[in-house]
């Protein structure tokens, strides 16, 4: 993974010729970007397309923070390194629709991403950026999945084995570490010459169908995040 960290570093200072930016573009900058929003967690993405696997009671939404350091190369392309905060929460059905869980997982993730100025060159508003937004990264997390309408602790992940539901104590242990892909879009605005602010949806897919603590049909939970955030040029 550190390998793939800095060939992303080093994409985001060379251009297509292979010459470095920073020695001869001085519109190279590295910025420190701040953004707080919303989760939302979808399920197995086989089950579903695009839309919360409970759209009614409107219970499966969460909150997160992030960190990220972000190196623009003055060529349209953008690195990012980030550490994002937050929680996943839902209702989940068995098959007949009959069988009522609730799921709450607190979680950290560093992801590696880059993004894509798509006008750059054909910009009508200079300080606006419209970017395609694309990586990776790895997420640890704890998760508590119990019955909605007695409370009952049914399982957990990211907590030690317990002999349920004689012993409910929760003890936590090791987090449990997923790979997820991160795909999605940012609109970006200049306000200041060392301030910009945005807005940014991106869609995080896991490598297990565990977030939730139940083992789905599928292979692959998945769940949104749509931030505000602001920049500051420090370079």
């Amino acid at each position: 993974m550190k390998a793939i960290i800095v060939l992303l570093i080093l994409v985001s200072f060379h251009n297509v010729d292979g010459q470095s930016v920073i020695r001869r573009n001085p519109q190279t900058t590295i910025e420190f970007n701040l953004q707080t929003g919303g989760t939302v967690f979808y399920g197995d993405i086989s089950r579903r397309a695009l839309l919360p696997q409970n759209r009614k009671n409107k219970k499966d939404f969460g909150i997160a923070s992030s960190l990220a350091v972000m190196i623009n190369n003055g060529n349209g392309i953008e690195t990012r390194i980030s550490v994002t905060m937050g929680t996943l929460n839902g209702i989940r059905y068995d098959v007949l629709g009959g069988y009522q869980r609730y799921f709450t997982n607190t979680f950290n993730e560093a992801d590696a991403t880059i993004a894509f100025d798509l006008f750059k060159d054909r910009k009508r508003f200079e300080n606006l950026t419209i970017a395609w937004v694309m990586g990776f990264g790895v997420i640890n997390y704890r998760t508590v999945l119990r019955s909605l309408l007695t409370n009952r602790l049914i399982n957990t992940m990211g907590y030690a084995p317990q002999n349920l539901p004689e012993d409910p104590q929760l003890k936590p242990s090791d987090m449990r570490t997923d790979m997820v892909g991160i795909t999605g879009g940012a609109v970006s605005y200049r306000i200041h010459e060392n301030f910009e602010v945005s807005i940014e949806h991106t869609y995080r897919i896991a490598t297990s169908s565990k977030l939730d603590a139940i083992s789905g049909e599928g292979i692959n939970d998945y769940y949104s995040y749509t931030s505000l955030g602001i920049s500051y040029k420090i370079k």
